[in-house]
């Protein structure tokens, strides 16, 4: 299945309808929540799942899975499922029929039982309620509620009998148009495949909100990109990825623009900020923190207008991530559709490091209020990578990545990390050095490597169990390796575009 985004027509009256069914589904979606609230804080209380729940982390083998399983059953007796869900929201949704259907309000009661999933048995800590403004879509699984018309697709309403509309979508009574680009080659042919059901989409713009259609089709999306069938190596970084082919190297940096949109959301977090203490100042007491209780807050018309523009700033820089990683997953299947990568835990890297507080082994020059100057030995950092995987989103980047390898019949081949350790193995002594983070430049066999690039060419020669490197190989790829590598930073070098200092060069 894939999809495709159409903008709507809409004014002043049709922004109000679809307003209503936002709104609608906000509160549908924090009913069901409030409700799994009750049910969680009512099973963490549960002396027996207490005791079960310390069973399975202490026992393994047949005592984990009886426990397992008579954990799953008192979770279903207190009717965490998701058809437990769906019958608790059926009658709020008969209530309010004239703005929810049935299927939209099973599809929004699903959404959050993938929370309460999460809780359960992965590492979510709560499911949280939205704000009016947090929700962007209109849920939805079928045509119950929503329809979609077009001139291409109007056979397959023929059962119904309500009179087709060309390129329009009907929604609580009112006809929506949808501007459809005809000659586009890509819309043309993905709008050949079957339309399974459409959902509404609204997205925040300085001027408001701008909404839009969103068609799932069955099938898998055109593919506009010729592939070779070759394997390759690739290194993906918190920032950076190096990838390593038969006959070039290719590092560069993820989402090399998003540090513009990160000055843009401070500057306007600020300004914000000043302007909401400036008109609440009985808000605040002596040291700035907010009191405590409920208050009044007075919001101007200008700082609403920067708030509108905040969420912009970062609906643009996600979507220009997005973008940025799909043309760079395009650049590297051209070449490769399949890739063979390290397993990274990113959610692990993001996490601040649990290391005692200890002193750096330099000193740092500090000035005083009153002018004087002091050396002083100022604490390691505890933070890691929180910021770069925020901007940067590698995650994201290795699932387009697979997934337009999986459209070329190729796949991301993921090697045992503990086993292959690339980063600190060595080919030509066949021996492990680890190497500190901060050098991104090291010796091997005499010849100058740029630690990225080295890693993606051993990773694609790892064997075939994904557990250990193949020797020869290396020793008859090292070489051309070296030759790609010299090509590579040469061409960064030339380009006239920066590049980060972690590149090493």
């Amino acid at each position: 299945m894939h999809t495709l985004r159409f903008p709507l027509k809409t004014g002043r009256q049709k922004e109000k309808v679809l307003s209503k069914g936002f709104t609608a589904m906000g509160k549908l979606h924090n009913v069901v929540v409030k409700e799994c609230k009750k049910r969680l804080r009512m099973l963490s209380r549960d002396p027996g799942y207490r005791a079960l729940k310390k069973a399975y982390a202490k026992t393994d083998g047949a005592s984990r899975r009886e426990a397992g399983a008579a954990m799953n059953a008192l979770v279903k007796s207190y009717g965490l499922t998701e058809n437990s869900l769906h019958a608790f929201i059926r009658p709020w949704q008969a209530r309010n029929r004239h703005l929810v259907s049935s299927h939209q309000a099973q599809e929004e009661a699903s959404r959050v039982y993938a929370g309460v999933e999460k809780v359960l048995y992965g590492k979510g800590k709560d499911v949280h309620f939205k704000k009016a403004q947090d929700i962007l879509t209109i849920a939805s699984k079928s045509w119950n509620g929503l329809q979609y018309y077009d001139p291409l697709h109007t056979g397959y309403y023929k059962k119904s009998v309500r009179p087709v509309y060309p390129e329009e979508i009907f929604y609580l009574n009112t006809h929506f148009r949808v501007v459809i680009n005809w000659n586009d080659p890509y819309v043309m042919e993905s709008l050949d495949h079957p339309v399974r059901y459409a959902q509404i989409e609204r997205k925040m713009f300085p001027s408001g909100w701008r909404y839009y259609v969103v068609l799932y089709l069955e099938g898998d999306a055109p593919v506009r990109h010729t592939s070779t069938d070759a394997v390759a190596g690739l290194d993906p970084g918190v920032s950076t990825v190096a990838a390593v082919f038969e006959e070039a190297c290719i590092l560069e940096e993820l989402a090399p623009d998003c540090k513009g949109y990160n000055r843009k959301i401070t500057r306007l977090s600020r300004q914000i900020e000043r302007s909401v203490r400036m008109y609440n100042p009985d808000n605040y007491d002596e040291d700035g923190r907010v009191k405590k209780g409920r208050h009044r807050w007075k919001i101007t018309g200008t700082c609403r207008r920067r708030k509108r523009l905040l969420k912009t700033v970062f609906r643009q820089k996600a979507a220009y991530t997005k973008q940025s990683h799909e043309e760079l997953a395009d650049r590297l299947v051209e070449r490769a559709n399949v890739f063979i990568t390290e397993e990274m835990d990113f959610r692990a890297l993001q996490k601040r490091s649990k290391r005692p507080p200890e002193r750096q082994d330099s000193t740092s020059v500090i000035v005083k209020k009153d002018g004087t100057r002091q050396s002083v030995r100022k604490f390691k950092k505890k933070k890691r990578f929180g910021s770069s995987i925020r901007d940067r989103a590698p995650a994201m980047f290795l699932a387009i990545l697979k997934r337009k390898c999986l459209l070329q019949g190729g796949d991301v081949i993921t090697a045992d990390t503990k086993a292959v350790k690339a980063s600190q193995y060595d080919h030509v002594t066949d021996s492990y050095k680890k190497v500190p983070l901060s050098c991104r430049m090291k010796t091997v066999g005499g010849h100058r490597v740029q630690r990225d690039l080295y890693s993606g060419f051993l990773l694609k020669h790892v064997s075939k169990d994904n557990r250990t490197i193949d020797r020869a190989g290396c020793n008859s790829g090292f070489e051309a390796f070296l030759q790609s590598q010299k090509q590579c930073i040469n061409d960064i070098r030339t380009s006239g575009a920066g590049y980060p200092a972690c590149f090493g060069f």
